[in-house]
């Protein structure tokens, strides 16, 4: 990761390079478009929003062009992914590694990726309107509609889909958060790496969203547990899709508590299998990350002072 991280930052043509390598593989393999968005990331974060910029316009220009060169040689369809990759990836991590680089405040950083992802979820659930199974039923079967004819399996997915209508909008805007947060936690680790060895963990086991995010939580609740109705439904989707957050922090708290105590890896490793193999840990951990912003853990046991 070093070596790559090396890479990146030999100049923009070699960052845009890799970012826009890493983005088309992520069309196919989803985590490696972490990889490219993590490469603007880092470029924003060393040397500014400026250099950052230098490197987007190089990958959507690279972009437009494999939209030419390779079948179906559209250029509308190069145009058309560049401009998803400057959305979903490149352009929030412009400006969230422009903030953090200027406030070196990794929770407002993931704060403001939490503000475009309420965006996005406020944006989907307008469109939806009144009828949200409709409308994401609509536009889940013109997605799949040429898939349906190869995979006997597409017909079952899009029922699926279906049933999960009213709450689309959280899972979509979830999936942007947590694309975005990883992309800029990838980006500060290269960072560490490079200028400040050590220096990401410390910073990661600090983390911490405040009270007014754990307020914001506890309306969105109260209006979710409301009696039906478009607010309830909305509230309801903003928790999904701010779920990363806590879960971020709840994460930070057990990284925090381990190092105090000095317990080894081993705690960690487990941690994370479990998360893969029991979802449930999830859950616990995105209520520990919760109740943190009340209760501070590493305060109570005395682990803030040394993290």
């Amino acid at each position: 990761m070093r070596a790559l991280a090396n890479y990146v930052m030999r100049g923009p043509a070699q960052a845009a390079f890799i970012t826009v390598l890493f983005g088309l593989l992520g069309v196919m393999v989803a985590p490696l478009w972490i990889v490219s968005g993590a490469a603007v990331g880092l470029v924003t974060l060393a040397r500014g929003r400026q250099a950052g910029w230098q490197v987007v316009w190089r990958a959507m220009v690279a972009v437009m062009v494999v939209g030419v060169v390779l079948p179906p040689h559209d250029l509308t369809q190069g145009i058309s992914l560049a401009l998803a990759m400057v959305l979903m990836a490149w352009g929030p991590l412009l400006i969230i590694g422009g903030n953090l680089r200027r406030t070196e405040a990794p929770s407002r950083s993931l704060l403001l990726a939490g503000l475009l992802s309420l965006a996005t979820v406020v944006g989907l659930h307008a469109a939806a309107g009144d009828d949200p199974v409709a409308w994401w039923g609509r536009l889940v079967t013109s997605a799949l509609a040429p898939m349906e004819q190869t995979s006997p399996q597409v017909q079952q997915m899009e029922q699926g889909l279906v049933a999960m209508a009213p709450f689309m909008a959280g899972f979509v805007g979830w999936a942007l958060l947590f694309a975005i947060a990883m992309m800029l936690l990838l980006a500060r680790w290269w960072q560490a790496l490079l200028y400040n060895p050590g220096g990401f963990g410390q910073e990661f086991r600090q983390l911490r969203l405040g009270r007014p995010f754990a307020i914001l939580v506890l309306v969105l609740l109260a209006i979710s547990a409301a009696e039906g109705g478009w607010m309830a439904l909305l509230a309801g989707n903003i928790l999904i899709a701010g779920a990363t957050l806590p879960l971020l922090q709840g994460i930070a708290v057990v990284h925090g508590l381990v190092a105090h105590s000095g317990g080894g890896r081993g705690w960690l490793i487990g941690m994370y299998t479990l998360i893969v193999l029991m979802p449930q840990t999830v859950l616990l951990l995105i209520l520990a990350g919760a109740l943190d912003n009340w209760f501070d853990f590493r305060v109570f046991f005395g682990a803030r002072d040394d993290v």
